[in-house]
């Protein structure tokens, strides 16, 4: 993975797989609010969610955001409490990245979706239609909508 010198406003971006290889050092000296951008993020493995949580065990007394969380980082979420929490009791999530495909026009769109809208209504990832900007036909979900759901109803 790599941890992204360059940001986007404020947010340090993280891109490539979450591994055991991952060197969070550029981070350790970043003033709190810490803010990580996963919009890059492509998987996750078992080693790299221990190191991740080995990191977030770091961040202690320093506020740490989370941005554009993809569906692969959120299914570690909910299913190992210390990555991360909708709530902000560790590793806050600010926002939800969700993924479409045009099948008409075979082309990927994403939508950065904030968690406070979603906790508001679980159900908007399901509600609010989407359509192609070219063709305007529906976009097709990328992503288990029930899991945003689950995550953000509990």
């Amino acid at each position: 993975m790599t941890i992204s010198a360059k940001r986007d406003g404020d947010r340090w971006l993280l891109e490539g797989v979450l591994d055991e290889f991952v060197d969070y050092a550029p981070l350790a000296k970043t003033p709190s609010p810490l803010k990580l951008d996963l919009r890059g993020l492509k998987a996750i493995n078992s080693h790299g969610m221990r190191e991740w949580i080995k990191f977030i065990g770091s961040t202690k007394g320093k506020t740490l955001e989370i941005y554009n969380c993809p569906s692969v980082f959120l299914v570690a979420v909910d299913l190992v409490p210390d990555v991360a929490s909708p709530t902000g009791d560790l590793a806050t999530l600010k926002s939800c990245r969700l993924e479409f495909t045009c099948p008409r026009c075979v082309k990927d769109f994403s939508l950065e979706l904030g968690t406070e809208k979603i906790r508001a209504n679980p159900r908007l990832v399901l509600e609010e239609p989407r359509s192609c900007p070219r063709c305007k036909l529906n976009l097709t979900q990328e992503f288990d909508a029930e899991m945003y759901i689950t995550l953000f109803e509990a």
